[in-house]
């Protein structure tokens, strides 16, 4: 559980790597705000990173509550070690003063004090017991000894252990912080450089073909399922607040529909599972930025787009309300959202008709 300095090492590299990344963006951005498939591209980049350096993060949090759990552990051992010394000096402590109350007569006087040999026999052997009793208690309170000498050496590491997790995390957090501040700047200026309609109906047109190209590929179970029979039963994948819905015509893209909802959410927000199923596509994905999609089974699939961070991998299966991933700003986003789908055979269906708890306000 021990923390290395090469993890150290390969967090600064990443942090300068998205550093080297946004520079790069913010550069061309100033030289040309027009140069949108250069700016994406290295947008993408980045959202990548981000979604890296979000994973160790998860995982620094993983190893910091391990390493709680056996510095406790270390620490009760500890005070069950101290106790047991305690007993075991108390109880050398009366067969030393036992020893004494028989004014520290030697083996042989008394033997050859007895008023007879069957006399003599019997406190021969209760003596050579208590001498015994006593050398193991002195080997006792020895081992003893050198094993809280060990606990203390173990409890002092540990405690290095969890300093330097610490250490590695609030410096993951704030390098983090940092760069989803300079993301958000260079991703607002992106935005206003996309002005004319035809730019953003193409943009779309090639958004839906990917996506449509990556489904085909995915594999699908021909299982009936019973995901049909939950029309009005689900819980919404996040809370939020509806910024579009499905059908709505997508702005400035004459002639494009929203094929799902984009939920207006907090960074971070929890993304659960809206019903079990198999987890058939877990990575970054063009435009979509950190993408999870489900297989329901019976031909129904849900998606969860422009996460930060992603939980669950390929072939992983999934209880309902579990989670998945959070909420984030990857791909073609401004603001932190989860565009989430509902699909039946590979078509769009409206995710209002399934997921109906809590109740969704649409702000548009």
């Amino acid at each position: 559980m021990a923390i290395s300095n090469d993890d150290l090492s390969q967090t600064q590299q990443q942090l300068d790597t998205i550093a080297k990344i946004v520079d790069q963006i913010e550069s061309k951005l100033a030289e040309n705000v027009k140069n949108h498939d250069v700016v994406r591209r290295e947008m993408s980049e980045l959202d990548r990173e981000i979604g890296k350096l979000h994973q160790r993060i998860k995982d620094s949090k993983t190893k910091i509550a391990n390493s709680r759990d056996k510095y406790q552990q270390l620490q009760k051992e500890k005070s069950q070690l101290d106790q047991a010394l305690a007993d075991q000096g108390d109880l050398l402590k009366l067969q030393i003063r036992n020893s004494y109350s028989s004014r520290s007569q030697s083996k042989w006087k008394l033997l050859l004090s007895q008023n007879s040999l069957q006399d003599a026999g019997r406190n021969s052997v209760i003596y050579d017991y208590i001498h015994q009793a006593r050398v193991e208690q002195i080997s006792l309170i020895s081992n003893l000894t050198e094993e809280i000498k060990n606990n203390q050496i173990a409890l002092k590491q540990q405690q290095e252990t969890l300093q330097k997790l610490l250490n590695n995390q609030s410096k993951e957090q704030s390098g983090l912080e940092k760069v989803r501040i300079r993301k958000e700047k260079a991703q607002r200026e992106l935005e206003k450089s996309i002005e004319s309609d035809q730019n953003n109906l193409k943009q779309e047109q090639n958004k839906k073909n990917k996506l449509r190209k990556l489904l085909k590929k995915l594999t699908i179970k021909k299982s009936e399922g019973k995901f049909a029979g939950n029309t009005g039963k689900l819980h919404w994948p996040t809370k939020g607040k509806l910024k579009h819905r499905f059908g709505e015509n997508r702005q400035g893209s004459a002639g494009l529909q929203w094929s799902g909802v984009s939920i207006q959410a907090d960074r971070g927000s929890e993304i659960q599972a809206i019903y079990p199923g198999t987890v058939v596509f877990s990575d970054w994905f063009d435009h979509y930025g950190w993408l999870v999609i489900i297989d329901h089974g019976g031909g129904f699939m849900s998606l969860y787009a422009h996460t930060e961070g992603l939980y669950k991998n390929v072939d992983d299966y999934v209880t309902q309300g579990e989670l998945i991933a959070v909420v984030g700003d990857s791909g073609d986003v401004d603001q932190t959202s989860l565009y989430f789908e509902i699909r039946r055979q590979g078509t769009p269906v409206d995710p209002a008709d399934w997921c109906v708890y809590p109740n969704m306000a649409y702000s548009p």
